[in-house]
């Protein structure tokens, strides 16, 4: 099963959604997608929702074989914890799904790092594409110095604040 999910922000992720739902028509592979605020609603997915509790996201995040992702720390994390492949796609200030870029620049990192593969413009090639190439990835944990361990404490000190 193969895994979409745009989180929880007010902004829609039209471009994900749409690219995944029109992919889910030609894949023999269950395609579940949460597409969050985006007004497309998608078709031809398996499953499809809006929200879920974050107990029924991760038991989905468990089953899943890829999981494709706007770039969200906690998606990530859990996702690299649980070793599942990423394919990230962005959010973009540029169309107004996101206030800034940060998002474009946690997944230039990942995607340098060889633990995430990066997808600024979603279309049904480009996701496919990436689908194909996720062996390739590394997905094995690293040393709590690595990038995951860097983000959770960057996570935990931002929470203080």
């Amino acid at each position: 099963m193969i895994l979409v999910t745009v989180g929880t922000h007010p902004q829609g992720f039209e471009r994900l959604v749409r690219a995944a739902d029109e992919l889910a028509a030609r894949l023999e592979e269950e395609m579940v997608i949460q597409y969050g605020s985006s007004s497309y609603l998608p078709r031809f997915a398996a499953r499809s929702f809006d929200f879920t509790s974050s107990e029924e996201m991760k038991r989905l995040m468990k089953q899943a074989r890829i999981i494709i992702s706007h770039a969200a720390a906690g998606t990530i994390i859990t996702a690299l914890l649980l070793e599942k492949p990423l394919i990230l796609v962005p959010r973009s200030k540029k169309y107004k799904e996101s206030l800034d870029d940060h998002q474009i620049q946690l997944t230039s990192i990942l995607h340098d790092e060889n633990r995430a593969i990066k997808i600024l413009d979603p279309q049904i090639e480009t996701l496919s594409n990436a689908i194909r190439i996720i062996p390739e990835l590394s997905i094995q944990p690293r040393k709590p110095n690595s990038l995951l361990f860097y983000i959770r404490q960057k996570l935990i000190d931002w929470e203080k604040r």
